[in-house]
């Protein structure tokens, strides 16, 4: 039944076509962090106060803003960065990833 023009009864006329952005990656690659989290909604009333915070202290001037964000470097999409190298540059980010471990710490001698 899957990619069919109907679906129980109902048309789908997308069903099996990649149609708009795929990832969110992708969509805010070179994005401050800031720029995100306002274009997805994840402000307060303010238009400028982050809806979650990292604590529960609901005192204003702890609250963490956009310009917490701002500081913070833009979002960088691995997707985007390893599809703009050449083969040669993926092997050798690849070498060096693998040679730096699990979450940059190098693998043990014995592995």
């Amino acid at each position: 039944e899957a990619f069919r023009p109907t679906y129980q009864g109902r048309a789908t006329p997308n069903m099996g076509k990649l149609i708009g952005m795929r990832e969110w990656e992708t969509l805010y690659h070179g994005w401050n962090w800031a720029d995100i989290v306002s274009d997805m909604g994840y402000v307060r009333d303010d238009g400028k106060t982050m809806t979650a915070q990292p604590h529960l202290n609901l005192d204003p001037k702890k609250m963490w803003t956009l310009d917490h964000l701002r500081r913070c470097p833009e979002m960088a999409s691995p997707n985007v960065i390893l599809n703009g190298m050449s083969a040669e540059e993926r092997d050798a980010f690849k070498a060096d990833y693998n040679r730096q471990g699990p979450a940059g710490r190098p693998a043990s001698v014995d592995a």
